[in-house]
């Protein structure tokens, strides 16, 4: 019985771990995601990202 519970109890805590390393990595991959696109948006108007942009990237190829 005592194991059941504690069985329940890693199987909860297991659930919500995944769940946290889920939605950070997603948050990351979102973060990562606005970084590259303001690098591209610098990049696009000549700032100093567009050395750090490939050329073919911001040329549209």
């Amino acid at each position: 019985m005592i194991g059941m519970q504690v069985g329940g109890l890693w199987s909860d805590l297991g659930k919500r771990f995944c769940a946290l390393a889920a939605s950070e990595f997603v948050f990351w991959l979102w973060f990562i995601y606005l970084f590259v696109e303001w690098a591209h948006q610098t990049a696009l108007r000549g700032g100093w990202a567009e050395r750090l942009v490939p050329r073919l990237w911001y040329r549209g190829y």
